[in-house]
């Protein structure tokens, strides 16, 4: 028998797999969903929980996106600067532009990148 060569099943759902992948895009899809649809379906919350909500769903994208294998030094800049654009798209469809939720977005992205970075120190 080949040393090199594992009995062990391999997971679909690896990082880097194709279904790591997909489960990226599938998140990227929900928050399209979330921050594109009409102001009338966006469930009202208390005063500032929309900012949490904010940074919780761009650090899922981080999250999602590190374990699909994509270069966080790609990720995050682009992950900053698709929440930037949403909000400039939601000032045109009549959703509020608010720098405050593009800098939440940021920092939800910051935060989960340290977490991201930290994890992979205590792994390597």
């Amino acid at each position: 028998m080949d040393p090199d060569v594992s009995d062990a099943p391999v997971s679909r759902w690896r990082p880097g797999s194709v279904l790591s992948r997909s489960l990226f895009v599938i998140a990227v899809a929900v928050t399209m969903v979330m921050l594109f649809a009409p102001a009338r379906d966006v469930p009202a919350g208390p005063e500032g929980s929309d900012k949490l909500v904010h940074c919780l769903m761009f650090a899922a994208l981080v999250f999602a996106g590190a374990y699909a294998r994509i270069p966080l030094r790609a990720l995050a800049p682009a992950l900053v600067a698709y929440g930037g654009v949403a909000e400039l798209i939601q000032g045109q469809i009549g959703r509020d532009a608010d720098l405050w939720d593009w800098l939440s977005d940021s920092a939800g992205i910051a935060l989960a990148v340290a977490v991201v970075l930290f994890v992979r120190s205590r792994h390597h």
